[in-house]
């Protein structure tokens, strides 16, 4: 059995600085199903009212709807803008052969090697460094 309490300010013809009310929360375990028991302990004329899970959540997005609360989405996917006329990135030939020979020291079979080498590949394709199979990658 869970307990939760919700304080707030009653303003009913009561004007106060701070929480003056509440509103009690409590989680009940039947046999085979569990509700959630509404109680407001100052208040002798109203009764407690007992909720199924589906109802609560049904007054949970009733009152989600009447304060406008908007879900966080998916985020945005981001486009990478690369300017047209842009120059490629020029790379000297001893860079380019270091580069190239990176990849010979990346032949075992293991994931640090195959990842080793498929970050190599993407510097390839980024930088347009030909491969020793003399095409472009």
């Amino acid at each position: 059995m869970m307990i939760r309490t919700i304080e707030f300010k009653d303003s009913r013809g009561v004007i106060s600085e701070g929480f003056n009310d509440c509103l009690v929360l409590k989680s009940v375990d039947y046999v085979n199903d569990r509700s959630i028991i509404f109680a407001f302990p100052f208040h002798e004329d109203t009764p407690n009212f007992t909720f199924s899970i589906p109802e609560v959540l049904t007054l949970r997005n009733a009152i989600d709807a009447l304060c406008a609360v908007k879900m966080l989405g998916e985020p945005e996917r981001r486009v990478q803008f690369v300017p047209a006329g842009h120059e490629p990135t020029h790379i000297s030939f001893a860079d380019r052969n270091r580069l190239l020979s990176l990849l010979a020291s990346y032949q075992d079979e293991v994931n640090f090697d195959n990842g080793a080498r498929q970050a190599l590949n993407r510097v390839y394709n980024i930088l347009k460094i030909v491969q020793d199979n003399g095409t472009d990658t």
